[in-house]
């Protein structure tokens, strides 16, 4: 039975192996390969993050095995106080069991209990499970971010842009199902590098 929890220090070392895990497929889901915190960066932020009201790292269980985390910060900008970044990463033996899922309803409970009013992520456009997922449970296609990111020093071949309006912005999907009618998700796609631009169009989410 899968079992979500708070992370405690003591799980830094399954939680550097998924990281590591997960970074090293080949779909190139993380922005990282094998390059992670180390065990004792870990335990160090996981303590951190106890003591922090604005930020939280959940993690579920299958029996005593680690096999998802999700993470979140809230923004420090006072301007956008009421937004939080989260990042999510499932062990391939456990997706589409529901864990991903079962960790966002925690996200937005927490985010509902600290008074964040918006949820965003970056997922990459290829990342077509992860970006069902999302959509199932509320968030929207907010903007795409072209030439932003690299992966251990170089581009990304091969990724599918989302449709943009001019050359310059996406247009939305506006998803209207979720957990919460009330809550608002944001889902900004990223594109490979290779573009001397880089924009994220923020057409929805308010």
């Amino acid at each position: 039975m899968i079992g979500i929890r708070s992370a405690e220090p003591g799980d830094a070392q399954p939680l550097v192996e998924l990281a590591r895990e997960v970074g090293g497929e080949d779909g190139a889901w993380l922005l990282t390969t094998e390059t992670w915190r180390s065990i004792a960066e870990e335990r160090r932020y996981l303590r951190a993050v106890r003591r922090h009201p604005d930020a939280a790292v959940f993690v579920a269980e299958d029996g005593d095995r680690i096999v998802a985390r999700l993470s979140l910060a809230r923004d420090v900008h006072p301007a956008s106080r009421h937004v939080a970044d989260l990042g999510l990463m499932v062990a391939a033996s456990h997706r589409r069991r529901g864990v991903g899922r079962a960790l966002l309803e925690r996200a937005v409970t927490w985010a509902g209990a600290v008074g964040v009013r918006k949820l965003e992520l970056h997922v990459f456009p290829w990342n077509e499970p992860a970006i069902a997922l999302y959509e199932a449970t509320g968030f929207e296609r907010e903007g795409l971010r072209k030439g932003h990111y690299l992966r251990d020093g170089v581009g990304f071949p091969g990724a599918a842009p989302l449709h943009q309006a001019d050359g310059t912005a996406c247009v939305p999907l506006q998803v209207r199902s979720g957990l919460d009618r009330n809550f608002r998700g944001g889902l900004c796609v990223a594109d490979q590098v290779g573009s001397s631009q880089a924009r994220c169009a923020y057409l929805s989410g308010q």
